[in-house]
C-alpha cells in the first residue's frame, strides 16, 4: 500500500469509531468536515462543559492554517450543545 492509502485507511477507521455527530450546516469541504468531526470528538472527550468544548474547537481551528487561510479575516461561528438540535 502506498502512504496515501494508509493515511486514508487510518482516517476512515478513526471516523468509523466516532459517535454520531449531527452537523446542521457546514460550508467546509469533505476533508475539512472530517477534520472537524475528529476535533469535536477529541474536545468532547477532554471537556465536560459545552463552552469548554466550543472554546477548544475554535482555538484549534484558529491555529490551523487549513481553516484560517486569511488570518483575522474569516469569522467561524460555533455552537455546541444539546439544545441546538
Amino acid at each position: 500500500m502506498s502512504e496515501i492509502d494508509e493515511e486514508e485507511d487510518a482516517l476512515r477507521k478513526q471516523l468509523e469509531s466516532l459517535p454520531p455527530i449531527r452537523m446542521k450546516k457546514c460550508d467546509f469541504d469533505e476533508e475539512q468536515t472530517n477534520k472537524i468531526r475528529l476535533l469535536v470528538a477529541d474536545a468532547l472527550g477532554k471537556h465536560a462543559l459545552s463552552k469548554d468544548v466550543a472554546e477548544s474547537i475554535k482555538t484549534t481551528m484558529d491555529q490551523d492554517p487549513e481553516f484560517n487561510q486569511i488570518p483575522g479575516k474569516v469569522i467561524i461561528w460555533l455552537a455546541v450543545g444539546y439544545l441546538f438540535l
